[in-house]
């Protein structure tokens, strides 16, 4: 009587442990043989260990590398917001500085606005008392 060994299809069984019941399954017929030797009945234990193991190296590899893709990615969004950040601050500055020199050259305006209104004023004043002092 061999062992008989049926994998059960299901949905609870992940991907990767229902390759390896596959596999399984299609060397059934040599595992049965092998199984009737005991020094390979070591060697065929160790081989599935070793398979499952690497399946499980795979898979917290795999959510190590996500790990780090997540962080890399939260890198990389953090420097792309302290980048968009810098080009607000320069804006900033640059926007202050065209206001100050705005404000400057208002009341350089202002001045030479009141100068011109004060000598327009005073030739007026001029022109008046002319008129009344040569009538």
């Amino acid at each position: 009587m061999g062992f008989k060994y049926q994998a059960r299809k299901s949905i609870d069984i992940p991907g990767a442990l229902f390759s390896y019941f596959s596999y399984f399954n299609a060397n059934l017929g040599l595992i049965t043989c092998v199984w009737n030797f005991g020094w390979l009945k070591g060697v065929l234990l160790l081989a599935h260990y070793l398979y499952l193991e690497k399946i499980f190296f795979l898979s917290r590899s795999f959510e190590t590398k996500e790990k780090i893709f997540g962080m890399e990615k939260s890198k990389l969004i953090i420097s792309l917001l302290e980048e968009e950040l810098d080009k607000e601050r320069k804006e900033k500055e640059l926007f202050l500085a065209r206001i100050k020199t705005l404000e400057e050259e208002l009341e350089k305006e202002k001045k030479h606005g009141l100068i011109g209104t004060m000598r327009r004023i005073s030739k007026e004043y001029e022109r008046a008392k002319k008129r009344l002092l040569g009538k």
